[in-house]
């Protein structure tokens, strides 16, 4: 199975754990039975996963596992909701039938319980054996108890029995405070429409407290609708017009006969009858064939029924509503400020991150133009991140390692990371900080990689991991506005995402774990110290200084060492220092070029080999031999040359030679295979020493096709070579 193939399946195995995780935090109980389902499908990804299964075969298997578990029920789910929301209690059934079978869980037999007894509605609601049915599936707990309770409601307000709504939902002596959002709204209506004027005022307060403390976007619908429904009985006619008349996408998404309807109510309350009621006609008039007969039915029985009453409401409702707007109104307008404020997301900015993304997609394809990122001296001459190299000078690896990607799949799995968690960071940090903290924690993420002495590392993934973990710093430290990813806490995503981010990185050879966990140790380090400055003027525009410090230091100092680098020949170095030797135990002695060195050799083997700075091989093997140079020669390449171009473990290239060269006066023939592993460049370079009685093979692996790089390092290391 390929890299590609794997990180699908990585992905899919992120969402179905997560969702576990979700709802393991829910509550066992409610969901023990989908919770085993879910567990046994991610089981079935991992071990596709270990065994290496076919990536399309693989991908194709998990697909339908996620779409039948997840996707169907997610999906029922929707059309649920939509068929409540339009009070077609009738039509729920066979959808709560599907999703329980699906998801096995104790939550959504007891949906299907609530839907076969709410299906005979609206015919049954208007009886008892509906409400007395759902009152008898109470008494489960929570969360049974709060879905029964929104559906009995529903039922009642379908059925226009708000008494006995504000009976069953209104428990005497609880402060409003306390009530879940969804029944608080039903409890609202039914004060409203029993004319219980100050009640209702209270509970709508309490519903706005509710949104301007948790500011959730995902209820502010529901709350807009109240609150106009509460302007137009309370008789705020000022307040209904200013709010129906603005470019809220919630109001605009109402019928325009409704909203006209409703306009004529406030009129109508607030002491203005025959505008009142001349609108309150014109909007039931317009509502023929755009709304339910059900609502034009309600909407007539009331507009009569205040045609009717029309003395006692002039003489004892509008003074009444009178006072109560004198009395709420000043109140009420600052908690509907905060909590609109609260709800309201935030106009996103995402201009340095998709300037970021843009720079990764040209050097991408600069690097694709200009030469091969597989072949190592190419990747390091593009700037790829080396240990070896940052500790000999050459700190701008720091900065250019951080928009290079081996390969499409490398950059588009970056891409789509920092195309989701950029914009809400860059939104609550501004781009001059978000600038800052994205190079910051790729910085930091490559002096790990450094201090880890590993090999060459490449991509944004280090600082994408910053960016996570500032955004944690935000998430656990900062107020609610500085939830960074929504009105929501996202908390548990934000771990969860980086535990499998870190754990992909322990099981998936070639990533650079270090990177990952420098990268989000320096974001989480620099988010607390945002999270400190952020919301006071002054130290927010000194943090924004010292950023913008940084990253024009940054990008200046890697420029100039850039240019540098590449004048001077790059790596390997033009010239060869010799700072050691094999040891005395050797049949040869053999001075060592600067950073390789002697691995130590397994006992009994007759191999002895060394090893580059950036993991090139040089094997030395001594055998004895007294036939003809030229048949030994010959039958060693046509061996060689089969097995490597039969072996599946390399892609076989071309060969080149022999060339008889001559080192410290000694003939020596040379041959070259071009070979690719995994996509990237090998060169394997064989040196044969033919002496009395004696071979020396000295065969030599480097991972490039630039192998003519490596001639002065070669050259200087085989011209102390001498036999013993």
């Amino acid at each position: 199975m390929d890299l590609a193939a794997r990180l699908i399946l990585y992905i899919l195995i992120a969402n179905v754990g997560y969702m576990i995780f979700s709802l393991v935090r829910r509550g066992v109980r409610a969901f023990g039975g989908y919770i085993l389902q879910l567990t046994g499908l991610l089981a079935g990804m991992l071990v596709l996963v270990a065994r290496s299964e076919d990536g399309v075969w693989a991908i194709g298997l998990s697909l339908a596992g996620v779409f039948v578990l997840v996707g169907m029920p997610l999906l029922l789910q929707k059309q649920i909701e939509r068929l409540v929301s339009e009070q077609r209690f009738a039509e729920i059934e066979p959808l709560a039938r599907w999703k329980a079978r699906l998801a096995w869980s104790d939550l959504n037999a007891h949906l299907e319980s609530i839907a076969r007894i709410t299906a005979g509605t609206p015919e049954a609601a208007a009886g008892p054996e509906t409400t007395s049915a759902l009152k008898e599936l109470l008494g489960k707990g929570e969360p049974y108890d709060g879905m029964t309770r929104v559906f009995l409601a529903m039922v009642l307000f379908h059925g226009r029995r708000f008494e006995q709504l504000l009976r069953d939902l209104v428990v005497p002596d609880r402060p409003f405070d306390d009530y879940p959002f969804e029944e608080l709204l039903y409890v609202v209506r039914g004060f409203l429409e029993t004319g219980q004027y100050e009640s209702a005022a209270q509970a709508q307060m309490a519903l706005e407290k509710k949104v301007a403390v948790e500011g959730s976007e995902e209820v502010y619908s529901n709350l807009v609708v109240c609150r106009l429904i509460f302007f137009a009985f309370m008789g705020w006619e000022v307040d209904y017009a200013a709010l129906a008349e603005s470019d809220d996408a919630v109001v605009r998404g109402l019928p325009a006969p409704l909203r006209k309807y409703w306009y004529g109510f406030s009129c109508f309350n607030a002491g203005q009858f025959t505008k009142g009621e001349s609108l309150m006609q014109e909007g039931l008039q317009e509502a023929t064939g755009e709304l339910p007969d059900h609502w034009r039915q309600w909407m007539a029985s009331r507009l009569q029924g205040l045609r009717e009453g029309k003395e006692f409401h002039h003489a004892a409702i509008v003074p009444s509503l009178a006072d109560l707007r004198a009395r709420f109104q000043p109140e009420f307008h600052q908690l509907v400020q905060k909590a609109t404020e609260a709800a309201r997301p935030p106009e996103i900015t995402d201009r340095v991150t998709t300037g970021l993304l843009a720079a990764m997609l040209v050097v991408y394809v600069l690097t694709a133009w200009l030469g091969d990122i597989h072949d190592l001296v190419e990747l390091i001459g593009f700037g790829a991140n080396s240990g070896l190299l940052v500790r000999q000078g050459e700190w701008f690896r720091l900065f250019t390692y951080q928009f290079l990607h081996l390969g499409a799949v490398h950059l588009v799995m970056n891409v789509i990371a920092l195309r989701f968690f950029g914009p809400p960071l860059e939104t609550l940090l501004g781009p001059k900080l978000f600038l800052g903290l994205f190079l910051w924690s790729g910085v930091a993420g490559g002096l790990a990689t450094v201090q880890g002495q590993t090999g060459l590392s490449v991509g944004a993934s280090a600082a994408i991991a910053g960016l996570l973990g500032a955004a944690l710093a935000f998430e656990l430290l900062g107020e609610r506005r500085q939830k960074v990813l929504g009105g929501q806490n996202y908390l548990a995503t934000l771990v969860f995402i980086i535990i499998i981010n870190l754990l992909i990185g322990l099981v998936e050879k070639g990533i650079d774990n270090r990177a990952h966990v420098g990268g989000f140790a320096g974001g989480l380090v620099a988010g607390i110290a945002l999270v400190m400055v952020h919301g006071r003027r002054l130290a927010t525009k000194g943090a924004e200084l010292l950023a913008l410090v940084f990253v024009i230091a940054l990008f200046g100092l890697s420029t100039r060492q850039f240019h540098e680098a590449r004048a001077n020949g790059g790596y390997p170095p033009r010239e060869a220092r010799l700072v050691g030797t094999v040891p005395a135990t050797w049949p040869v002695s053999l001075s060592l070029a600067e950073g390789w060195e002697v691995v130590p050799a397994a006992r009994g083997s007759r191999t002895r080999a060394l090893q580059g700075p950036l993991g090139e091989r040089v094997d030395l093997i001594v055998v004895s031999n007294t036939e003809p140079e030229e048949e030994v020669l010959q039958e060693y390449l046509d061996e060689r040359t089969k097995s490597l171009a039969e072996s599946a473990a390399v892609e076989f290239r071309s060969r080149l030679g022999p060339y008889e060269r001559n080192y410290g006066g000694q003939k020596v023939q040379e041959v070259k295979w071009r070979l690719a592993l995994d996509g990237r460049k090998l060169t394997q370079r064989d040196f044969l020493w033919f002496a009395p009685g004696r071979l020396l093979l000295f065969q030599c692996i480097l991972p490039t096709h630039h192998d003519d790089r490596y001639d002065p390092v070669l050259r200087a290391m085989l011209e102390t070579l001498t036999w013993k």
